[in-house]
């Protein structure tokens, strides 16, 4: 049986019309990132791709075509619907961040990175100066309670109490 994004590869083969976001994505890009995608979705981020079975590698590849078939908007929901970590952003997106930093060097992935980069800078504590899949944060977007009473050069714990006073 054909998965649907075999199905989808095969068409954008045979020249498919580009009208969606994901048809702007070289194949290959997209294809990878629709297994990975659906992996974490699916299964955590601390699942590799190679633990699955050809049929459960074929149904959270079908998944995460379905979620980047609804556009970036689609993904960057999907992204905040996974639990959040205790550690860093980076951990949060498991075997799909791995892959865009290490593996996906070309500029055909240049979209799949930016996006993926703009959720973890605009949704974690990173700081200027952290790189992120190979481009240094040159301004904090998002702070913790350390990170912000540092920058206030104030004490954490006066502001945890401040907060906790306020009703948070």
């Amino acid at each position: 049986a054909s998965s649907e994004l075999s199905s989808y590869i095969e068409a954008r083969a045979m020249g498919a019309p580009v009208t969606r976001w994901i048809d702007t994505l070289e194949c290959n890009a997209a294809g990878c990132f629709c297994e990975l995608l659906g992996l974490l979705v699916d299964r955590g981020a601390d699942v590799g791709i190679s633990a699955l079975t050809e049929g459960e590698r074929r149904e959270v590849s079908d998944n995460g075509y379905r979620i980047t078939s609804g556009g970036t908007k689609d993904v960057l929901k999907a992204f905040g619907a996974l639990p959040r970590p205790k550690v860093k952003s980076k951990a949060h997106l498991g075997s799909l961040y791995q892959w865009l930093n290490r593996s996906a060097i070309d500029a055909q992935y240049d979209p799949l990175k930016d996006l993926v980069r703009d959720y973890i800078v605009e949704t974690f504590p990173v700081g200027p100066g952290e790189a992120i899949l190979g481009q240094v944060v040159e301004q904090r977007r998002i702070h913790n309670l350390t990170t912000f009473a540092r920058g206030c050069r104030a004490s954490a714990k006066r502001f945890r109490q401040a907060l906790v006073a306020a009703g948070f």
